[in-house]
Formats: C-alpha cells, sequence, structure tokens
C-alpha cells in the first residue's frame, strides 16, 4: 500500500494527513504548518510505517512518524481474512525510495513496491 502524508502541527499536536499518492504533497500542504511528509503504508503487522521524502515540499520522514501515524490511526493488532480484511501489504520505507529523473518529477506517480 503505497500513500503519501504529511505531519501537521496544530496547536501543540502533530497530526497526520494520509491521502492519494495522485495528490501532490504540495496540494495538500495548505491545511497546516508541514512538519514532515513523505510516503507510508502498512507492514505485514498493520503497523504504519513511514519513509522516504517529499521532493515537491523539500520536506522528509522523521524517525518519529511512524510512531504519530500509529497513535492518530491506529496500528497492529491482527486482521481477520475470514471476514474479509486482506492482511496489508508489507512494505518498507527504501521501497519508496526515488531517484533520477524520477525524484526531480513533479507529476504524480504511483509507487509499487
Amino acid at each position: 500500500m503505497n500513500l503519501k502524508y504529511l505531519i501537521v502541527a496544530q496547536d501543540d499536536l502533530e497530526v497526520p494527513l494520509v491521502f492519494s499518492p495522485l495528490l501532490l504533497h504540495e496540494q495538500v500542504a495548505e491545511k497546516g504548518r508541514v512538519i514532515s511528509a513523505g510516503f507510508c503504508g502498512r507492514d505485514d503487522t498493520g503497523k504504519w510505517i513511514a519513509g522516504g521524502r517529499s521532493v515537491s515540499l523539500a520536506l522528509s520522514a522523521r524517525p518519529q512518524d511512524a510512531g504519530i501515524l500509529n497513535t492518530h490511526l491506529g496500528g497492529g493488532g491482527s486482521l481477520n481474512p475470514a471476514a474479509g480484511h486482506a492482511a496489508p501489504q508489507a512494505a518498507r520505507p527504501q521501497d519508496f525510495a526515488l531517484t533520477g529523473s524520477l525524484a526531480q518529477s513533479r507529476d504524480p506517480i504511483l509507487l509499487k513496491p
């Protein structure tokens, strides 16, 4: 699962915004003071992971971002395939790295691990 996220400051709280990879980080950044940005997904245990960077905002993911995502959006726990819940796709922050001309592109890119 490849999603984009921002961490924005709201009063004394850091809040995650998770959104479609079809949008640019800078399009969503108007929602508040952005602290960090990157890509996120869930690992095979259902916990949020975060990594990479936003080229359009020139901001990177921070080590604490995954914890913020898990705190606000829930993470972990078991999923029940028998109830129609699919297990989340395993992803690692290094799977979201872009290099070369893709890293400089401002066009939305759907990343696949």
